[in-house]
């Protein structure tokens, strides 16, 4: 039977009494999955693809169905760009956060270049957005640099940041300062984090005599010093034979002092840094001095790889051992979503402390001034300022103890700002723990070489401070590139009673083998059943 349109206030049960109202209530099942349950409001993630390898890859493919195991409901916002310059990448991004109110940004680019990491740390800083670099150049982390490098004689290096303490000079080495109060994280892995990996591989198969060879490029003096420092409190015996830095840059006086210094080398192992350009002019020069080949081993940082996913330049040679984060084969799926989840796990601590989800930000032209009280995602402690915090850029040429001669042109404190809802983020059984500079604590890494058809292979693993090799990354190729089988690395004989080979229990103390030892794998002779 139909109703008639305004007799329900004529009806005798209009309006319902209360005791029906209750009836009603109570036999209405309740609903607590999505979509029909009360509503919450969703966490606005634009996941940003930069490149023009992605237009076809990720069209339509993003979606709320994408993320419904996540604890809160997720709205992806999918933005493609084709072009990876400066200009392009902020003019896009800005686009998107003004249309949209974005809680997070997350970002993939086939880049490489550690520019685009600086491009959004920019842009973190000004908007308050966060920003999870998850693969590409986004993912490098930022070089680091000495605030207060003073020579000896008291002449300071151009263009390089001090730090005045009460009336000293302060010399420390801290890393790279993102922008106050950013919030720009990464799924990579510092430079000394590299630096560990790699002298577990040498220790492996006791590399212990090296040379240290670097570019001028922002960072190297640290990089030298933490394998000083390495090297100095380790208890394997190490031995720095020297320690090389010139310009790479491809010009006729560079070229002679390259091969001058080259020349000079008498190591096998060569560790490197310097960035992926200089490597193609530090190979060529390499190879003309004889020190690329079967004999020699070089080590590079990922700075100095490039996107893996492409060909190597023709200089680097075959052989090329490096150290980056595990998520280079891992496909661009899990790599979203894992940079998703860490956006909402954040507004969901956020949520849980604070009772509400905060409002996105959309404005790239006003920037966000920080304070210890606001909203925004990850700004809402603040530490005091102190002397070590401040910051003078100065514009002379001479620094004594005494103080700074030449003209302050600006003094400014640099408070820290704590991310504290997306530190500690857990996911699918993965620890995404991140440090106060905005990378991960204890990163899954890999161990790859260039092989015979000039493809980066992975050979090992390094993870939570253990390395486990799949084979032994040298001697894999004769000297005329003969592959050395994986499984019969070197056999061992005697033509007298067994047993044949007497192994011997690693160090328990430092937990390698002893010094009348020489490393092997144990086999067992036996078949599973």
């Amino acid at each position: 039977m139909g109703v008639r349109l305004g007799c329900l206030s004529d009806s005798p049960w209009w309006p319902p009494p209360p005791l029906l109202l209750l009836l009603l209530f109570c036999t209405v099942p309740f609903c607590s999955g999505r979509p029909f349950g009360i509503p919450t409001p969703s966490v606005n993630v634009a996941v940003v693809f930069s490149g023009s390898a992605y237009q076809t890859e990720i069209k339509g493919r993003l979606s709320r169905e994408n993320f419904m195991d996540l604890p809160l409901e997720v709205n992806p916002i999918t933005v493609l760009v084709n072009n990876t310059n400066p200009r392009a990448l902020l003019t896009r991004i800005c686009d998107t956060l003004s249309t949209n109110r974005v809680h997070g940004v997350v970002f993939e680019d086939n880049v490489g270049s550690e520019a685009v990491a600086q491009i959004l740390d920019f842009i973190s800083t000004q908007t308050a957005v966060p920003i999870v670099g998850i693969s590409g150049g986004s993912a490098v982390v930022l070089p680091y640099k000495d605030l207060c490098d003073v020579s000896s004689t008291g002449r300071r290096r151009q263009g390089i940041s001090c730090c005045a303490a009460e009336a000293d000079i302060c010399r420390r080495k801290e890393p790279w300062p993102k922008g106050e109060g950013s919030n720009f994280l990464q799924l990579g892995s510092s430079i000394e984090q590299q630096i560990n990996g790699m002298f577990k591989v040498m220790e492996e198969y006791n590399w212990d005599s090296f040379v240290v060879i670097t570019s001028l490029y922002p960072g190297y003096e640290t990089y030298v010093d933490y394998i000083k420092s390495f090297t100095d409190t380790s208890y394997f015996i190490w031995d720095l034979q020297d320690v090389l830095t010139f310009d790479m840059s491809a010009d006729g006086m560079n070229d002679i002092r390259a091969r001058r210094l080259l020349q000079q080398i008498d190591a096998q192992v060569l560790l490197v840094y310097c960035s992926h350009e200089e490597a193609q002019y530090l190979f060529t020069m390499a190879a003309e001095s004889g020190l690329v080949g079967p004999g020699y081993i070089w080590i590079i940082p990922s700075l100095a790889v490039g996107n893996p996913d492409i060909l190597p330049p023709e200089s680097f040679p075959v052989g090329l051992i490096s150290i980056i984060t595990d998520r280079w084969r891992m496909s661009l799926r899990k790599r979203v979503r894992d940079g998703v989840a860490i956006v909402v796990k954040g507004v969901q601590s956020f949520k849980k402390e604070r009772g509400f989800i905060p409002e996105g930000q959309s404005d790239c032209h006003n920037p966000v001034k920080p304070t210890a009280t606001n909203d925004t995602l990850f700004r809402t402690e603040r530490s005091p300022i102190s002397p070590r915090d401040c910051e003078v850029i100065v514009s002379g040429a001479f620094i004594t103890s005494a103080g700074v001669a030449g003209e302050v042109r600006e003094q400014r404190h640099r408070p820290k700002y704590h991310r504290m809802h997306m530190l500690n983020v857990t996911w699918e059984h993965n620890d995404f723990s991140f440090n106060s500079n905005g990378y991960l604590v204890n990163p899954a890494m890999i161990i790859i070489t260039l092989d015979r058809e000039r493809q980066w292979d992975k050979v090992g693993t390094y993870e939570m401070g253990i390395l486990q090799m799949r084979y032994p990354v040298w001697p894999r190729y004769g000297s005329y590139m003969e592959p050395v089988s994986d499984y019969r690395h070197l056999t061992v004989a005697t033509l007298e009673e067994r047993p044949f080979v007497i192994v011997e229990a690693v160090d328990p103390v430092t937990g390698t083998c002893v010094s009348n030892t020489v490393p092997c794998r144990r086999q067992s002779n036996r078949t599973e059943a």
